[in-house]
């Protein structure tokens, strides 16, 4: 019975070393270790089961393989959890993987760019006390990096959790990359960790979390169209920098209210690359699908 007891955690531990390697190399890190997980657990509880069918219960090697039992169980739950919360909190964001690539790819060309950028914001009085304010919004500490139109496929993203701006560097001329710029500057100002946590903890249904970030996204709008007309009056920014212009202002501005937005929004909800409201459903999909699955099973969102 001992050779069997060995036999199993032995190659259950392979199976589960490879198992996770593979998972990781393939699909991602809180998978893997769900995998692993469950694999060291069972191999803990078999290796047990088989021990509890052996009459040799009181000799060394019997209490060497009871620990061992004990010990793989031990660390398949810790992998277990380690790898659910990642998977629930938000760690395991596709996001978070993505900047990482970029982080790494930016050139010195990048980082100058990236620095002329801040520069022309901050040349303006209205737009420095924008980047100052957001600043001590954000503990301080905002990263701004280019990224490629497969990578930026919106222009530009603000994301919370690594407080940084990405902007696709393949906007031309320059001052389309300051607009696109100065809007997420707009959106870190205005952003509210509220609804990410919500969204974390399963509160949020897809359309409750669409709709929460338009609203941020309007409100940013408005911040940046304010903040563009007074440098361009001010200080000679160039006129396409306040790309809302025609939203705002008019006879009929098409955003008037968010409630206008919104409806202009949903007409242009096919999903094509480039919806907002396509990307935000995507966003809810990779990220807080599976915590509000758990809590709303037989909502329409998650059948």
């Amino acid at each position: 019975m001992n050779s069997i007891s060995n036999y199993f955690p032995r190659n259950l531990i392979i199976m589960g070393a490879l198992g996770g390697a593979a998972a990781t190399a393939y699909y991602d890190p809180a998978i893997a270790k769900i995998f692993a997980g469950a694999i060291f657990t069972t191999s803990g509880f078999v290796n047990m089961a088989s021990l509890s069918s052996s009459k040799k219960k009181n000799n060394q090697d019997t209490q060497q393989q009871w620990i061992l039992g004990i010990s793989l169980i031990a660390i398949g739950c810790i992998a277990l959890a380690w790898g659910t919360n990642d998977l629930l909190s938000g760690t395991n964001d596709p996001a978070l993987k993505l900047i990482d690539i970029m982080m790494k790819e930016q050139s010195a060309k990048d980082i100058a760019i990236s620095n002329q950028l801040i520069k022309k914001i901050q040349g303006c009085p209205d737009g420095k006390k924008l980047w100052d304010d957001t600043l001590k919004l954000r503990d301080g500490k905002i990263s701004v990096i280019l990224g490629s139109p497969q990578q930026v496929p919106s222009f530009g993203f603000w994301h919370p959790s690594t407080h940084t701006i990405a902007v696709n560097r393949d906007l031309q001329p320059f001052d389309d990359k300051v607009q696109k710029f100065l809007f997420e500057i707009c959106n870190a100002n205005q952003f509210n960790k509220e609804i990410v946590t919500k969204a974390l903890s399963g509160k949020l249904s897809k359309m409750d979390y669409v709709k929460g970030i338009t609203k941020i996204e309007y409100s940013a709008a408005k911040l940046h169209h304010q903040i563009a007309s007074n440098c361009i009056k001010k200080n000679g920014w160039h006129p396409n920098i306040n790309h809302f212009r025609s939203l705002f202002e008019g006879d009929n501005p098409i955003w008037a209210t968010f409630n206008s937005m919104w409806t202009n929004f949903q007409a242009d909800s096919s999903k094509e690359v480039g919806s907002h409201l396509g990307l935000y459903s995507d966003q809810w999909d990779q990220a807080f699908k599976i915590s509000f699955c758990q809590n709303n099973p037989h909502h329409s969102d998650c059948i």
